[in-house]
């Protein structure tokens, strides 16, 4: 889910990111071959160093959008120029791409009616069906939601992205219950499973890194990592979606003074690329928050995330352990909680609240198993080498 759509944005993505992003994947896989069935796309840092997104060529001829990349959510959309939006007088819809269908000679209409992102702007609209460009795939005859109406009490912040959700309705254990991005790629056997590894790059301006659908990097793993049971999807605990997992503990441990904090028993959180913050309980958040000396009517931008000194990005051996179970857990050192914002502007994504977002998974390489209804976690290793190998 996207908790931070208020922020205000203003990093627009240099026009060559993404060219050099391709060239490292097409050179990756003239080096070694991608396996049948694995789709490797690269993604960008987007929306002020605040959300990660992936470029889509929507119609012919393509017209250029960059989404954002949310396991919190299962639909896909694309900005409609004519929405309430996009017609705003600061523009949000200028940076990242919207679809005018009118122009595209292969655009079909599906219904006028009926989309929902199901997010907290609460945008809307009807379904079209059209080609989309995307990696090295073009696909015909996919289907997709148009934000024509955006129902959000507030002005949208520019520049704002539309929403490209890997996650699933799963209002049953199959987690078919809506016709997901992902789902059409595996229904058209573009993709061998749905399930997916994710690389954020590393935490700077205009990061790069990969989404491997049907696939992973084994050369974005410093270890072996671990595998966790996902909360059962069709749970209320999981709000349907098949990305939550359960939470046994943190602990911080400060110049060698170490403080542990219990959760409940089936304390949980969603695993959520579209949230910018790494949100804590309020008794864990008070020491990072400390720690970062963070003042939180200091703000980045008007409505977060909390400006911090950049001497906390200074390498350190402090750390903040989140716990899965007694014997898996994700340890990352408080230098990573701090985040570049401008060339000479640092900030803290971390807040209340009872998720892992953007922050944790930066630490991280992710696979996301919705088939296996499972999520493994790697120390991640940032290197430009690739081994791309199949989930099987």
């Amino acid at each position: 889910m996207l908790f931070f759509d208020k922020v205000q944005r203003r990093g627009i993505v240099p026009a060559g990111c993404i060219a050099t992003v391709l060239g490292w994947v097409a050179a990756a896989s003239e080096a070694q071959p991608i396996p049948d069935g694995v789709l490797v796309v690269p993604i960008i840092r987007i929306e002020n160093q605040s959300s990660y997104g992936m470029e889509i060529g929507v119609g012919n001829p393509p017209q250029v959008n960059i989404l954002k990349l949310d396991t919190g959510s299962s639909t896909i959309s694309f900005q409609n120029p004519q929405s309430n939006e996009c017609q705003q007088s600061n523009s949000p819809c200028a940076s990242y791409g919207s679809f005018d269908n009118s122009s595209s000679s292969t655009s079909k209409f599906v219904s006028s009616t009926g989309f929902s992102d199901q997010l907290i702007d609460h945008a809307s609209g009807g379904y079209l069906n059209d080609t989309l460009r995307f990696g090295d795939q073009v696909v015909d005859d996919m289907t997709f939601g148009m934000r024509d109406v955006v129902g959000a009490s507030y002005d949208i912040l520019a520049p704002d992205a539309a929403i490209l959700g890997l996650g699933q309705d799963c209002s049953d254990e199959t987690c078919s219950g809506y016709n997901t991005f992902q789902q059409q790629l595996y229904n058209r056997g573009i993709v061998n499973n749905r399930a997916f590894g994710m690389y954020f790059g590393r935490d700077e301006l205009n990061a790069t890194g990969s989404l491997i659908f049907s696939g992973y990097d084994r050369a974005k793993q410093a270890d072996d990592g671990f595998t966790l049971d996902v909360v059962d999807p069709a749970s209320s605990d999981a709000n349907n979606g098949p990305f939550t997992v359960n939470l046994t503990s943190y602990s911080t441990d400060i110049q060698g003074n170490r403080t542990t904090v219990p959760l409940d028993s089936g304390f949980s959180t969603l695993v959520d690329t579209g949230n910018p913050r790494w949100e804590l309980p309020s008794n864990v958040l008070s020491i990072v928050w400390d720690y970062l000396s963070v003042n939180t009517s200091l703000t980045a931008y008007q409505y977060g995330p909390y400006t911090v000194d950049c001497k906390f990005r200074r390498p350190t051996n402090d750390t903040l352990t989140v716990a899965f179970t007694d014997t898996k857990s994700i340890t990352v050192t408080m230098d990573s909680l701090v985040t570049p914002i401008d060339s000479n502007v640092c900030a803290t994504f971390v807040g209340p609240g009872q998720n892992l977002g953007d922050p944790f998974l930066r630490s991280v390489y992710t696979i996301f198993d919705i088939d296996r209804h499972e999520i493994s976690f790697s120390k991640v290793a940032h290197t430009d080498y690739m081994n791309i190998a199949p989930i099987s």
